[in-house]
Order: C-alpha cells, then structure tokens, then sequence
C-alpha cells in the first residue's frame, strides 16, 4: 500500500520540488519572517523556517518568493495546515494550503 492509499499523503496534486526563497508574514502584523520552499503543487506549499517564528494552524499568511532582484507575491489565500519539527531545532516544515483569491 502506498502513502497516498494510506490516508497519510495529505495533498491530492503532484507536488514538485521547490527551492524559492520566501518572506512570510500573517496579516495584521508587522513582522517579516524568512525561510524557503521544499516542494509546490498547484494547491499547496511546503516550506522551512525558524522555530522561533512558527504560524498556527489555521493562520492565513502574506507570502513573496524572491524571483531575481525582485520580491513577487505568492497569490491566492495561503492557510497554515501543519507544523512539524525537524531533526534540529532551529527548523519547522510548514504545510500549506493555496486556495484560488475569488
């Protein structure tokens, strides 16, 4: 049985490697926390930062990739999903979701 099969491969699209440079920010709040991609699909983000400035589950972030010389938004409603600790504890894998902006 694979892990799609399994029930523990949460995203439904392909998921394809990413190395973007990131700024991330949760509306409403100054702030302006780094970190960098791992993989993307068409609906969702993967990405590594601080363990120090980790979003909740459930919190809605601003995201730009920088492309270049350039800072580029991330569009559509990006929504934190998970939080899991890496082998260090400086770093957290974070899941998210990309909901289409209506």
């Amino acid at each position: 049985m694979s892990a799609a099969e399994s029930g523990s491969e949460r995203r439904q699209e392909a998921r394809r490697i990413a190395d973007d440079i990131i700024r991330w920010k949760r509306p409403g709040i100054v702030e302006d926390n780094k970190g960098w991609t791992v993989d993307r699909s068409h609906n969702g983000i993967g990405f590594y930062t601080d363990a120090r400035t980790v979003p909740k589950v459930g919190d809605v972030l601003h995201m730009r990739r920088l492309d270049g010389m350039d800072w580029v938004p991330v569009e559509g409603e990006i929504v934190v999903r998970r939080a899991t600790p890496t082998s260090t504890d400086e770093l957290v894998t974070i899941g998210c979701t990309i909901a289409p902006y209506l």
